[in-house]
């Protein structure tokens, strides 16, 4: 995975310079999972998208922090332009918070029976019901296909 992109757009500065930014970057990856993209450079400004992947302990930084991290991080490679920062927080997928239990709640608060979700998807009835009992577990797909069809059930 490429963590800094777009160093292509820093021609006049030296490898070594890049090279450490580089390094920057790498750091911010192995705590925070943020990469960094510059989007465009001129004369008077650097413009900087920031993004934080996934992380295992949700720690995640908001827009703010982000900002403050580009800035602490690359602003003094760049003391003559103005460093602009286009942040981008990790947004977790609301389809995340599905597992089984789930399912039983939103079947039960919804008087959807199995019978009636293999009906609607096509699902085998024992494949969905290992599924629902948390015998096999959920793929990001399921995951997401279980919480559209209940969020069209709702309405």
């Amino acid at each position: 995975m490429e963590i800094l992109k777009g160093v292509h757009l820093l021609k006049w500065l030296k490898e070594e310079t890049i090279k450490k930014m580089e390094e920057v970057a790498f750091s911010k990856w192995q705590n925070s999972r943020l990469t960094f993209r510059f989007l465009k450079v001129t004369d008077k400004e650097v413009t900087i998208g920031a993004t934080q992947a996934n992380l295992l302990n949700g720690q995640y930084l908001n827009q703010k922090e982000l900002i403050q991290v580009v800035h602490e991080s690359f602003d003094k490679f760049f003391p003559k332009q103005r460093v602009l920062v286009h942040a981008s927080p990790y947004k977790e997928s609301p389809a995340q918070k599905v597992d089984s239990a789930w399912i039983k709640k939103k079947m039960e608060q919804l008087g959807i029976a199995l019978k009636d979700i293999c009906d609607d998807t096509g699902m085998n009835n024992t494949q969905l019901s290992a599924v629902i009992n948390g015998v096999r577990p959920l793929s990001d797909a399921m995951k997401a296909m279980f919480f559209f069809y209940f969020k069209t059930k709702e309405k």
